[in-house]
């Protein structure tokens, strides 16, 4: 990631509160019935920490991964005021230069609105036996629609975050306009444990 990039979020980190709330994805919450609340968890591009926030408040230990060291400053006040701050780490990284040395196996890898296909080999590597990967992006609808989006680099082409679960088990996928973009939702497991019980997901918008 070029330093202007750096810059631009810790830029927009640096205003007043979170820039995304206090809630994870409605993506998370929705299938937060689905996922272990025991084990380890690392969510990709955490920003101001919400997804490590909810997964240490479930109970799992969870790493959080940005760029952004202000981001990660705000992740930090975050999980304290959560009193979650024992199970909640986080790591400044360019994503852009791979993954930082990790250590797995994780029960929950997670990447929401952050693109890059070259991560997922790795990633799969690092799933426990029975582990879910959960993954949100914007996809290449959105130009093709006139809807506000980022630049085609960080856009999965249609279909392509289904290849992220290659060797995995896809419990849930679709691609849909949601909260006005449209958005690849991912949720696979690692063949190695039961599937999750679905029946108890709230409605994913």
């Amino acid at each position: 990631m070029a330093d202007a990039d750096r810059t631009k979020w810790d830029d927009r980190y640096a205003n007043p509160g979170l820039r995304r709330g206090g809630d994870p994805p409605a993506l998370l919450r929705g299938i937060a019935g689905a996922l272990p609340t025991s084990g380890r968890a690392l969510d990709l591009a955490c920003g101001e920490g919400q997804v490590v926030a909810f997964l240490a408040e479930r109970g799992l230990d969870a790493v959080g991964i940005d760029v952004s060291s202000i981001g990660i400053e705000k992740a930090h006040a975050l999980a304290s005021e959560r009193g979650v701050s024992d199970r909640a780490s986080f790591l400044v990284h360019d994503l852009d230069d791979g993954l930082p040395p990790l250590t797995g196996p994780f029960d929950v890898i997670s990447c929401i609105h952050f693109h890059d296909p070259s991560l997922y080999p790795a990633l799969r590597a690092l799933l426990a036996r029975g582990g879910f990967l959960v993954v949100e992006t914007l996809t290449a609808e959105n130009h093709e629609l006139g809807l506000s989006a980022p630049s085609a680099r960080y856009l999965a082409e249609p279909s392509q975050v289904l290849t992220y679960a290659e060797g995995l088990r896809t419990r849930l996928y679709r691609e849909a306009l949601v909260d006005g973009t449209v958005r690849a939702q991912l949720l696979a497991q690692h063949p190695g444990g039961p599937p999750p019980d679905l029946r108890r997901h709230a409605p994913i918008r």
